[in-house]
């Protein structure tokens, strides 16, 4: 008889003093009469018809579990005493100390500022959260002298406060998430999901509306400014309070539906497409199919989507060659029913892709979807890129350097489509675009406003060849400049939307026409000649700007200029 079945005949044997429950996860034994012998439990245990059962690996096993199940040997705690004070050294009464997932630990200091706590020996390097009425929240770690002590100190704090509605001017529902963190120190992935696990952080405060739809945050830096959003699955104010300083109690944040789709591309030939960054700008594209759809571009950083997705959706936003997350905000019934956006995609090397592809609430069900692309160039290079006389006006401008640089253009010769490539800011002017495919192409530079800016102040072609060893561009832009157009409304507050600008060139407005669309300020015009422009507004939100008056200014080689308009 084999070893198996002497085994199977001894569970058997044992049927009548054992009752065998069995369950999808494991195999559970209950003594009901007799003194059976004990059946091991283990991953081998599962009672599968011709399946070969090792006693001799199922004792290990059950020894193995019974050391895990058995109570761990506790060690003698450790006595704590804390002093928690306030910056001018005065004692901290009613101070609340509570120790991450474990808020049954929590302690309160005593008037003098004084609290007392028994700790597990290897309590050392805990993180401990410390709030107090009129006091910054912190939270520290836990750190004891030799004495058993540790001294904390507390910091003014300050409140901010304020209602959370939806675009229809209901409240928002109860329960929706507020998220905080101060100005120029969001908060990463790592923190966003320890904060929403509960654990501790400074990084990140969270609130929960009530009923009514108001939120309030107390023990916050005082004389501090922060950023907040609002979210929840399916819903997230798309317009952040860029910098709300402590102290206001009125602030108004605003939900909105959100879908999204969420895609990967996929190489036929295995692996991610050979793709630039940026395949789909700001990772939403206006479908024409559906009207009602509103293309919505969330903040890079990925606080919201983090929150509402984790890691995963997280990773998914931050985009490059073959993950991109789509978001848009529904209108009209678009988002009671089932909707798709529609996607045409021009991957540079792989054939032109026409795709619909399901829209769904941004939560963290989200599917990811995979895209198949079809592969049609065999080789790929690089193509480095050095860009002179343009740093005067680039260094000068911090917002004007992120927006200005917009495109390089690669014209192939023969059949083809153009290729465009986006250029990240760099002080030195120079870039490196992978991912091109091999052939010869004559070389564009499209600026933020979308004009061709030509090599050379001649109009003969620079072309280079693209080999797999890669290949090198150098443009020059001596002699030319930039104008920042400054936009204010009529009562003085700065414009930061759609509009069109015309502008001329020479004193008297005769020169060369062009038109220009803008979706948001900063409103540059790139690689512009030597001279005087004349600068209006011609559309503001795609209405008529009448009766708004231009302005001047003269532009200066390698220099970045100014004007100002009032709209009316």
């Amino acid at each position: 008889m084999r070893p198996s079945t002497l085994w199977t005949a001894a569970l058997i044997g044992a049927a009548v003093a054992t009752f065998v429950r069995v369950s999808a996860d494991d195999v559970q034994v209950e003594a009901l009469t007799g003194a059976a012998p004990a059946v091991p439990v283990g991953e081998l245990t599962r009672l599968v018809p011709g399946a070969e059962y090792r006693p001799t690996r199922l004792a290990a096993t059950n020894d193995e579990r019974a050391a895990i199940d058995a109570p761990a040997s506790e060690a003698a705690p450790r006595p704590a005493r804390f002093e928690v004070v306030g910056t001018r050294g005065e004692p901290v009464a009613a101070a609340r100390l509570s120790w991450e997932r474990d808020a049954s630990r929590a302690v309160f200091t005593d008037a003098g500022g004084a609290a007392a706590s028994e700790l597990p020996a290897d309590a050392e390097g805990a993180r401990v959260r410390v709030s107090a009425e009129g006091y910054r929240t912190t939270v520290v770690e836990l750190a004891l002298a030799d004495d058993g002590t540790q001294r904390i100190v507390l910091s003014d704090g300050g409140v901010l406060a304020g209602v959370v509605t939806r675009v229809s001017g209901a409240a928002a529902p109860e329960g929706t998430c507020v998220l905080a963190w101060p100005v120029g120190d969001t908060p990463d992935v790592v923190e966003v999901l320890r904060a929403r696990e509960g654990g501790l952080t400074d990084a990140l405060r969270v609130a929960r509306t009530d009923a009514a739809g108001r939120f309030r945050f107390e023990g916050l830096e005082r004389d501090a400014a922060f950023e907040l959003a609002a979210v929840r699955d399916g819903e997230v104010a798309t317009e952040r309070l860029a910098s709300a300083r402590t102290g206001r109690v009125d602030l108004a944040l605003e939900l909105r539906p959100i879908v999204a789709a969420a895609v990967r591309l996929v190489d036929a030939e295995g692996g991610a497409p050979r793709a630039s960054d940026g395949l789909f700008a700001g990772h939403s594209v206006w479908d024409p199919v559906e009207p009602d759809l509103h293309a919505r571009h969330l903040p890079t950083d990925g606080v919201e989507v983090a929150w509402i997705g984790g890691a995963e959706l997280a990773d998914v936003a931050r985009g490059g060659r073959d993950r991109y997350l789509m978001v848009y905000e529904p209108h009209g019934d678009a988002f009671a029913r089932p909707a798709n956006v529609t996607l045409s995609l021009r991957v540079p090397g792989y054939a032109p892709v026409w795709t619909s592809v399901p829209l769904e609430r941004l939560d963290a069900r989200l599917a990811l979807r995979e895209l198949p692309v079809e592969r049609r160039a065999e080789r790929w290079g690089h193509v480095d890129v050095a860009v002179t006389g343009a740093e005067g006006w680039i260094e000068r401008s911090g917002e004007a350097k992120r927006r200005a640089f917009g495109l390089l253009r690669l014209v192939p010769e023969g059949d083809g489509e153009t290729l465009s490539y986006a250029l990240q800011p760099d002080p030195d002017g120079r870039w490196r675009v992978d991912g091109v495919p091999c052939g010869r192409y004559r070389v564009e530079l499209a600026l933020r406003d979308a004009s061709g800016a030509l090599p050379a102040r001649g109009n003969e072609a620079l072309v280079v060849d693209v080999a797999p060893e890669g290949a090198e561009v150098s443009l020059d832009l001596r002699g030319r400049g930039a104008g920042e157009v400054v936009v204010a409304r009529a009562d003085g507050s700065d414009y930061d939307g759609e509009l069109v600008l015309l502008l001329r060139k020479g004193a008297d407005g005769a020169g060369p026409v062009r038109f220009v669309r803008f979706e948001g300020a900063p409103y540059v015009f790139a690689g512009l000649e030597e001279g005087e422009y004349e600068v209006s507004v011609q559309t503001v939100g795609g209405m008529p700007a009448e009766g708004t008056p231009g302005s001047r200014m003269w532009l200066a080689e390698n220099s970045l200029a100014a004007c100002l308009i009032h709209l009316r």
